[in-house]
């Protein structure tokens, strides 16, 4: 394929490397510390951990850095639309259903959340 993209999700280089043609191009998308950092200490969810932008780039044995970006904006949710984000990302596996949503109730409705990530380019180097 020509183009893998990875988006808040584990990362495998070696199948990365498998499926991309070479010179294939593999996009990663991953949270900054800011992300999501109005509703982390309500709701209890877990943080992003520090260096992950470093692990992430020690991790891609093979790639070649194309170039990286921040995009950092504000969204306006309901408590329905919280409650969604939160059940889809990793914090799902680690808080009860139940506490969450109680938690959630007593945010704001809607609440104002910054979603900020890293979104960077990385290279399949030729066989």
């Amino acid at each position: 394929v020509d183009l893998v993209l990875s988006v808040f999700a584990p990362r495998h280089p070696a199948e990365f490397a498998r499926v991309l043609r070479p010179h294939g191009q593999l996009v990663v998308l991953a949270p900054t510390p800011e992300h999501l950092q109005e509703l982390r200490a309500p709701l209890g969810l877990l943080e992003v951990e520090e260096g992950k932008q470093d692990r992430i780039a020690s991790s891609l044995h093979g790639f070649v850095p194309v170039g990286e970006a921040d995009c950092r904006y504000r969204v306006t949710l309901d408590h329905a639309a919280v409650l969604d984000l939160v059940l889809m990302g990793p914090s799902a596996f680690h808080t009860d259903g139940a506490d969450l949503q109680a938690a959630v109730t007593e945010l704001p409705d809607p609440v104002s959340v910054t979603v900020s990530v890293r979104i960077s380019a990385w290279r399949r180097p030729p066989a």
